[in-house]
Formats: C-alpha cells, structure tokens, sequence
C-alpha cells in the first residue's frame, strides 16, 4: 500500500457552457497524467451545494474509480458567487478503504483542508497527501452508529433500517431527499447502513452527500434536495416513509431479518460472526453475490449451532471453501460428517473429516473417543473411515495405523463370532490387500487362525481360507493343512488333490492360480502320489519354473522343489512315461544340468538307454547339440559306448540318413574307429558308405570298410565256398561305392592286401580262383597273385633258410660261370676228356638215385636259366639308353619276369626304393 495519496484538485469558470470543450484550470500531484484526470473526472458525480440551501457548504463523496480503486472527493462553493467551485479528488486504494471498513472519520479529516484559489493561468504540481491511520470500528463504534441510525431514523423499528441497506444493496439503489444535515451528518447516516454490513463489503457502500441530478451519480447512495425524478428507490421528500419495498429482496437482508431478537448488542455480535466468512467469501465477487453466500453459510451456521438439520453436502463445501469457523462450529461440522461418514461410509465425508482432525489436535481427540465407541456398534464403519484417510494420504501416520489396526482386529473379532462365512473371507480378503505399511499383518494371521477353528465345521470357509492364505500369508498354509480336522472338510475338487491326491490339479489351477496349485503338485510329490502327475501337470510345474518367477510361497512349494524331487527320488515312483516327459522338457529348455542329474538316476535304475533317443528327438535339440549330451553320458559312464552307438545309430535313423545327419554320422564313425569291436549291423554300416559318398567323407567310408571288413574276417571259412563269394561280393559292392574316393579305395587294397597275407596258400588259390573275370577287382586278384607267386617262391622255408638256399645256388652258379663263361680277360677253355674224367673221378661219391637227380636238376637248371633270361626285361627302341636294371632296383620299372622280380627285391631290401607312398596308406 501507497504511503501517500495521489489528488486533483480543479475548478471551472462561472457560467461555462457545459459543452465547451475547454479545459478547466487543474492541479494535480506529479504521479497522474492528464489522462488519469480526465478518468477521475468521469468517474465522479459530485455537485457543490447551491447557495440557497446552505451558503459555504461542502458536498461529499466517494465513487468507483478507474482500475477498482476508489475517489474520495469533496467540491466547495465560495461564498463569492461569483468565484467558481473547486473540486478536490483523492485516489483511494482499494484495500486502504477496506481497511477502514467505514471508519472514514481520518478520510474525511483530510477534506478539512481548505481549498486553494486556482489560478487560471498556470497549472501547478501539487504534493501528494500523507495516509493517514485506519482503523476499523471498535464494537462500541459500530453499534453507535447503526444506533443511530435506528433511533433517529427508524425510531427502533429495524426494518426501516434493513429497507434502507437492501435498496442501496439493489440494482436502482437508494436516494435520500431533503436530508435535513450537512455533508458529516449525511456521511454519518451512510455509516448506519455501513454498520449492516461486514467488514470487508463496507467500502462498497459508494456515496454522495449531494447531487443536483440523481442520474449523474454512480454511487448506492445518493442525497439531493431536487425534485429531479429517478429510478431510484426513494426516501424523504414529499413521501418520507420507508422505500416501497413489499419484501426483502436480497437474501443476506433477510438473514439479518430472521436474526434481530430485539436485542441491538445480540444482534451485533452475530453480525461479526459473518466478517471473518466475507473475508474468505467476497474477493473476487459482485457484492450481492458475496454477501448472499455469506448469508446462506452463516444459515447453516446458525441451523448447526441450534442443532437442526443440515444437508451433507452444504457441510462438505463449508470445509471444502476452507471457510472460517470458530470452535465450536468446527466441532459440531466435524461430528456431523463423522456421523455421515460412519452411517454411509461416505469417503468422502471421511476424508475431509480426518483431514481436519490432522489439522486440529483438539478436533483429533475429540473425535478419536467417538470413533473407539463407535467400535462397540460398528466397528467396520470405523475400520472403513479410518481407511479412507490412509489411503488418500501422501504419508502414513502412526496414529492412524494404530487406530486402524484397533478397528481391524475388532471388525474381525465380530466377524468370526457372528456373520456368514462369506462375510468373515471378506473382511479377511480386505484386510489381506492392504498395504504392507499398515501393520495388518498379525492381525491377519489372527484372524485367519481363529477363523481356522470355525472352519472345522464349514467346508466353505475352509476352502476360502485355504485360497485366501496361500495368496496372502503363505507362511502359515502349513498349519492349516497339518489340521485333519480342517482338511477333512475341504470340499470337492480342492479337497480331493490336498487330501486324497486323486482330484484334478488343473481345474485347481485354472480357478485359483499358480499358488495354490504349486502347493498341491509339492505335496503330491512329496507323497510320490504318481497319480497327481501327467504330461499336462507335468508341464505346467515346468513352466511355472522355468519362467525364473518366485512365488510368495515357502521355499517347499517353489517349482524348484518340485523339480528336485523328480531329479532326487523320480524314477522311484514316477511312471515311465512321465519321466521321458520330464527328461525331453528338461533338454528342450537347455536345462542340461538338470537332465545330467536325471540321467544318473535313471542309469542307475537303468531306465535311461530305453527312453533315451526318444527324449532326445521329442527335445527338438540342434544335433550339434546332441554330441555334447551324448558324450557327457558316456564319460560318466550313464550309457557304454556300445550304447552310444546304437544311440547315434537310431536318431541318425529317425533323419532317414539325410545330410542334416552328417555330424550324427561322424561322430558315429570316429567311436567306433575309437572302438572296432563295436557291434554295428551290417546293413547300418553299407548305409555309412552311402552317407560317406553322399558327404564325401574319407574318414566315416575307411571307418565302414573296416567294420565290413571285420565282418569278412569273422565270417570267413577256408572250407565254406560262399564265404568266398561273399567276399568277393563285398569287395565288389566295397569298389562300386568307393569309386569317388582314391584315398578309401587304397585304403581297402592295404587292408584285401594284409588280409590276403594272413590266408593259407590253399585259400588264396581258391580266392583266385572267385576273383577270375572280376574285371573290378584286378588289383586285388594282382595281390592275391603276387602273394601266392612270393609264397611258391619261398616254399616252405623260412627267409632265413630261403636267404641261405639263394646263397648257394649264387654260390654255385658264380662257380659254374667263373669257370665256363667267357669273360675280356679270357677265352672260354672246355676240354672234353678232362670234363668227363673229373665227373667220373667223383661219381662214386654218389648213389645211383643221386647222380640221377643231380644230371635232372642241372638239365633243367640250364633250361631254366636260359628262359630266365629270355623273360627279362630289355631296352626297346621307345626306351634305348635307358638302365633297366636300374630301374627295377629303384621300383621305377615294374618286373616282368623272374629275372626281373630278383632285381626289384634286392632293390628293396638294399633301400634303394621310395617307401613314403605306401607308408602313407
């Protein structure tokens, strides 16, 4: 607020035309423009009083300015009649004339200056007016002036006085002729009226002591000693009797109607009730909309503190408007809702009425005693009143935690003694969804135990209690399925699957959820109940674990511990079949640890081998999958190899041998060249060939040569002559399906070769004999040959007693040479006689027998020799210059004759061929 008062002060000359557009001489403090006097000017309707009605006197008023703001303004006749009036206007702020809530007597005091003569030829700058003290009427103040105006005016009778106050309060307002008193007396009688009012509404009572034209004044009150007609409602004059009002118009006057008692200080005191309403009612509003609202709550004041009737929702927007209320009427307001809130459970109602009680301590302790009796009646009223307020609060309060346990557990105790089983699970049910923060866990608990003994004699309230702790408190669902008295009466299905084991836990886990169908698929298991467990149920507990979920359950009840016993004690109670179906959902989830522990306990049971290729088909596993599974069994010893192998053997089956088969396949082929003595089916092992040529895979075709030829071996038989054409027949097929691979086709002729070397001579002669005319098979009949043609070479000595047979007949050959073949350095020299002398010098060291042998052996000997050398090899034209001899000993020439065969072999056994190729094979 402005510690001083802006002003104007102005006059015009005598005798000016109204219309002229001339400025009148003007003064005005340095704050105002030329604009804002002109709008001050507007706003003002104050004429001087004439010199014929009272010479020298001043006219008063205060008006509506600009921008909300007020104008005192007073205007002064000099006694000169010939000296124009001046006018004096001083801006008011809005909150300065409420402030004084009319007490205007320091306003108007600054009216007691007096005016200055104007000079017309300037304009001076005028100082601003210091602002003055303002204070509202003391109570005695008050009463004075509205006295007044009651005894003079009124003599007494109050409805004069509330005619006065509802015509200035209506839209035509109030004029007063003929008012037998200067400006003070009329500004005192406006004060009366003021006096009607509430404080803050005071300063809307705008008024000029003096207008020569009613219409000219914007103001509610209005004084003239014309006979000016108007609109106005009208006392004094030629008619000075109340204006012509048949009813009271505004409601806030019928309030002060209904509330005069004849008793001025009473009715007074009432009226300042309304003050502290108008403060929080009237900024903001039309006047008569503010005061109506002030007078339709100060009614239900009035009507509350009398005790009668008042509707809720009246009482609801008095706390909602956060309207004043003393003591009292906030008690009896507080109580009324209370009431409301208890008999209706209106959460609202409840909600406001907490609220205050936080607010209020002395309203909190009041009403606390109400609510703990209230607890003898209704105490779920009370625990739902309580409620509402924790529940909109932004944070909890221990007080109201407390109350609300107190009303919790009475609410229960009345529940389990008296109501229905449905009206006990409810309370339950409610009290088990409240937050955590509100303590209700205990009680609770305490509830759901006392209603357990109940239960023992209603099979409905078991199975609600049952469903309601297995969700709510999961800690104690033990002692309620350790009572036999309570589970014998839990009825149908629910009972069946708990107690019996024979019901159906799907219909339990459709209707109530995972919870309690954990806890029924726990115990069965515990009580390896086989029946309890199918695929169906078996998959649902599974999902239930593998979704990672933890249920609010004991550590028993978890899915894990479901599984554990499967794993831990299955395969001693669990039917076949659901073990497979627990083993496949274990694999077809990566679960492979699990399946692990499993499968130890069915090898050792030995269950495993029966359902193990099914339970890995039926995983769904990537193959490359399967290897890792399959060799992890076989190095703890779950499955032999030879189980391995029929393991591979049916899921590469099951594939139908197709490419997507392969590392099946591969795998199948390195554990049996791990192990040969494997027993394969020889069809199996022919389908090996046909993925090998498929894949091109040396390694799975030498795999499956040397399974057949192992079974060749087996079955082979010198005497039987379909063995032979079985192996001829083999090596046939071997041929034809090996022709993509030179590596496996030589692979095949090193081992035909060791074989055919480990074969008596009478075998192999009559294998030469099955290999004639297999074109396919000439390399190995050229082996077998070469075999036969190195053992008819040796005979029957050793290669020692061969080596020292070689030595002599070299021995005895070189001698014959040395002695008869020509050589450079001599001639051949044969004398008949001497030859024949010497033989038969010798003869007698002979039998008949021997000399007979020894002239056949050198006979043939000779012959032999000759064709030996008949057969070598010789330099042909294509080849002339070339060292044959060297070439067979290096292995570069193959032999062609026997001559030939002895270069190769010392070429071999002296090193001198190249061993790396065959040494590759």
């Amino acid at each position: 607020m402005t510690d001083t008062l802006d002003r104007i002060i102005y006059s015009k000359q005598p005798g000016e035309n109204p219309a002229d557009e001339q400025e009148p001489t003007l003064s005005f403090t340095g704050e105002l423009t030329v604009e804002d006097t002109r709008l001050w000017r507007d706003a003002v309707g104050l004429d001087p009083v004439p010199e014929d009605i009272s010479p020298g006197s001043l006219a008063l008023g205060i008006f509506n300015g600009p921008g909300r703001m007020f104008i005192l303004s007073r205007v002064y006749q000099p006694t000169d009649a010939a000296a124009a009036p001046i006018y004096e206007y001083i801006g008011l702020p809005r909150k300065l004339l409420q402030q004084a809530a009319g007490h205007l007597e320091p306003l108007l005091a600054l009216m007691q200056a007096p005016l200055p003569t104007l000079d017309h030829a300037a304009q001076p700058v005028i100082s601003p007016l210091d602002t003055p003290e303002l204070m509202p009427w003391s109570p005695e103040e008050r009463q004075k002036h509205l006295k007044s105006l009651l005894n003079t005016y009124a003599n007494g009778n109050i409805a004069r006085v509330l005619a006065l106050l509802d015509s200035a309060l209506d839209d035509r307002r109030l004029l007063i002729r003929n008012f037998d008193g200067d400006a003070g007396q009329r500004v005192a009688w406006v004060q009366g009226v003021m006096a009607l009012l509430p404080a803050i509404a005071r300063a809307e009572i705008t008024f000029a002591t003096y207008v020569s034209n009613p219409k000219n004044a914007n103001t509610r009150i209005a004084f003239t000693d014309s006979d000016v007609d108007t609109e106005r409602w009208e006392i004094g004059g030629t008619n000075d009797d109340v204006p012509q009002m048949h009813t009271l118009q505004s409601p806030y006057v019928q309030l002060l109607a209904d509330i005069w008692n004849d008793d001025l200080v009473a009715f007074l005191q009432a009226l300042e009730m309304m003050d502290s309403l108008a403060e929080v009612i009237l900024p903001g509003l039309d006047l008569n909309e503010g005061l109506n609202r002030v007078a339709a709550h100060t009614t239900i004041n009035l009507r509350i503190l009398a005790g009668t009737e008042v509707s809720i929702s009246d009482v609801k927007a008095i706390f909602s408007e956060r309207l004043p209320l003393s003591d009292d009427l906030h008690i009896l307001y507080a109580e009324r809702l209370l009431n409301e809130a208890l008999e209706t459970r209106d959460v609202e109602a409840a909600l406001i009425v907490a609220l205050e009680m936080d607010s209020d301590p002395q309203l909190d302790q009041k009403l606390h005693l109400q609510l703990m009796e209230a607890l003898q009646s209704q105490p779920d009223a009370v625990y739902v009143f309580i409620r509402a307020r924790l529940n909109d609060a932004m944070e909890s309060s221990q007080r109201w935690l407390e109350r609300l346990q107190i009303a919790a557990l009475a609410s229960l105790r009345v529940a389990i003694s008296a109501a229905d089983s449905t009206t006990i699970i409810n309370w339950l049910r409610l009290i088990s969804r409240e937050p955590l923060s509100y303590g209700l866990s205990e009680i609770l608990r305490q509830g759901i135990f006392t209603a357990q003994i109940r239960a023992h004699d209603d099979g409905e309230l078991a199975r609600q209690l049952l469903i309601l702790t297995v969700k709510r408190d999961p800690e104690i669902i033990n002692q309620l399925l350790d009572d036999a008295a309570f589970l014998a009466v839990v009825p149908e299905n629910m009972g069946a699957v708990l107690r019996d084991y024979n019901g159906d836990p799907l219909v339990t886990l459709q209707n109530r959820g995972p919870e309690l169908f954990l806890v029924v698929m726990a115990r069965a298991a515990r009580a390896h109940s086989a029946e309890m467990f199918n695929p169906q149920t078996i998959e649902n507990v599974w999902r239930l674990f593998t979704a990672g979920q933890t249920f609010n359950l004991p550590t028993q009840y978890q899915p894990a511990s479901i599984v554990d016993i499967w794993v831990e004690s299955g395969t001693g109670w669990l039917p076949n079949d659901m073990l497979q179906t627990i083993c496949t959902l274990m694999l077809a989830d990566g679960r492979d640890e699990l399946f692990y522990r499993m499968a130890s306990q069915l090898a050792s049971q030995e269950l495993l081998v029966d359902m193990l290729v099914t339970v890995l088909q039926s995983s769904q596993r990537n193959i490359t999958d399967l290897l890792p599974l399959i060799a992890h069994l076989i190095n703890n010893k779950q499955i032999t190899q030879q189980e391995a192998v029929n393991t591979y053997i049916e899921l590469i089956s099951l594939r139908e041998w197709r490419q997507i088969a392969l590392p099946l396949v591969e795998q199948l082929a390195r554990i049996v060249q791990q192990v040969p003595a494997l027993d394969i089916p020889t069809h199996t092992i022919w389908r090996l060939l046909d993925n090998a040529a498929t894949s091109r895979s040396d390694m799975v075709a030498r795999v499956a040569a040397r399974q057949l030829f192992n079974d060749m071996e087996a079955s082979f038989n010198q005497e039987d002559e379909g063995a032979n054409n079985l192996i001829v027949e083999t090596l046939l097929r071997l041929f034809d399906q090996l022709q993509w691979s030179n590596s496996a086709r030589q692979y095949v002729l090193n081992w035909w070769r060791d074989f055919v070397r480990s074969q008596p001579v009478a075998r192999l002669g009559k294998l030469d004999k099955a290999l004639d005319g297999k074109r396919a098979l000439e390399d190995c009949r050229t082996i077998l040959q070469s075999t036969l043609a190195f053992r008819r070479m040796l005979g029957k000595r050793s290669i020692g007693e061969f080596a020292s047979a070689i030595n002599i007949a070299f021995s005895v050959l070189e001698d014959i040479a040395d002695s008869f073949d020509p050589s450079p350095r001599r001639a051949v020299s044969f004398d008949e006689g001497t030859i024949r002398a010497e033989l038969d010098a010798r003869k007698s060291e002979l039998s008949d027998q021997e000399l007979r042998i020894l002239t056949t052996n050198f006979r043939e000997l000779a012959q032999l020799i000759g064709e030996m050398g008949d057969h070598r090899s010789k330099a042909n034209l294509m080849r002339r210059g070339e060292n044959i001899d060297r070439q067979l000993m290096s292995g570069e020439q193959q032999p062609d004759s026997a001559v030939d065969v002895m270069k190769w072999v010392a070429g071999y056994l002296d090193g001198v061929q190249n061993r790396d190729d065959e040494a590759k094979d």
